[in-house]
């Protein structure tokens, strides 16, 4: 596994797991906004998704169905509380 791209809102802890990854990964952030996921997925496919899910808004769901479709094959990694995960 050598690309990471990870999705959720910009703040100070997704910039300290991002930093975290890049250390052992590549590491590509994304805003989560289901046209720039999808945007980015046309550029270059990752081996792994990680979502942050705090503060995800309606995309949220978007992006999940959007994944579940077409690519089925990335493993994704979701954080967040239990809440969050609803």
């Amino acid at each position: 596994m050598n690309k990471i791209f990870m999705i959720g809102r910009y703040d100070s802890s997704f910039q300290s797991i991002t930093d975290y990854l890049n250390t052992y990964f590549t590491v590509q952030t994304c805003a989560d906004k289901l046209s720039i996921v999808k945007g980015m997925l046309q550029v270059s496919v990752p081996d792994l998704i990680v979502i942050r899910l705090f503060g995800m808004d309606n995309d949220g769901k978007k992006i999940f169905d959007e994944l579940s479709s077409n690519y089925s094959s990335i493993p994704v990694v979701c954080i967040g509380t239990f809440s969050e995960q609803e």
